[in-house]
């Protein structure tokens, strides 16, 4: 019988990042593939740079995304200033201290500071997601040790940015269902932001029912409404690149109840 690894996401600020165009950074409604290999890959003490493992991660695990709350749209205008990596003498800047006295230095004598970096980008507010995990024939760890990554992760978990930390424990659990729609009618979460189960019973109306987003190769246990593409699958973290691939989505089949 199919397992599937089940955890919350929840916070006053999310950014799931989506395709950027110039100085825009805008944030799906609800995170991707590429978020999602990221967590666990901190969870699990995967550093970006490690391309091996990395790839091992992404070959061994598919996702699926219940958008309970997408959360209020919040823009930031950003701003971004690198010093030069030495000062006026030459001499190394080995403190952030050092390089703001570059920073004061070059605005008292009207010299050049740093190149400013501008952008506006997005964040979502009080957002709440569900997650399922289910792990291909590829896996290179049990969804138990994904279990316990979460709960005890080696590096700090965000939401999509670091200055983005969940609100709230994942809680994650691991269920064993025939499809995807029966796991989560297993799960259920406590504590001020939980998640009721999934009842079964009359179609909820679509628009207010929390939709669920799932990989293609999951059995979710009805057809989906309708499927597109989406740029999140990644090929290399290091570089930033990243891959088309086929999501899934339907409005569920009963209610899945946020209290916050």
């Amino acid at each position: 019988m199919p397992r599937f690894l089940i955890f919350r996401l929840a916070g006053p600020l999310a950014s799931w990042g989506d395709v950027a165009v110039g100085s825009d950074r805008h944030s799906a409604p609800y995170p991707g593939r590429s978020a999602l290999l990221g967590l666990l890959a901190y969870a699990l003490g995967i550093r970006r740079v490690d391309e091996r493992k990395q790839r091992e991660l992404a070959a061994g695990y598919r996702f699926a995304v219940v958008l309970c709350k997408p959360g209020e749209l919040l823009r930031d205008y950003h701003t971004t200033q690198v010093p030069s990596s030495t000062d006026a003498k030459g001499w190394p800047l080995v403190t952030r201290r050092d390089e703001l006295a570059v920073v004061e230095w070059a605005h008292r004598s009207k010299g050049k500071a740093g190149e400013a970096i501008l952008s506006y980008r997005d964040y979502r507010c009080d957002g709440l997601w569900m997650v399922a995990v289910q792990p291909t024939d590829d896996a290179p760890f049990p969804l138990d040790e994904l279990r316990e990554a979460l709960l005890r992760p080696r590096f700090c978990l965000f939401l999509g940015r670091k200055a983005c930390p969940p609100s709230f424990p994942l809680e994650p659990q691991v269920v064993a269902a025939p499809t995807l729609f029966e796991a989560l009618q297993k799960v259920e979460f406590h504590g001020p932001a939980h998640v009721t189960r999934v009842p079964s019973g009359r179609p909820a109306s679509r628009g207010n029912a929390p939709l669920l987003y799932w990989e293609a190769g999951i059995d979710a246990g009805f057809e989906p409404q309708q499927s597109g593409e989406r740029w999140d699958d990644p090929l290399s973290r290091s570089k930033w690149l990243f891959r088309p691939r086929l999501e899934n989505h339907a409005s569920l089949p009963g209610e899945v109840l946020p209290c916050i």
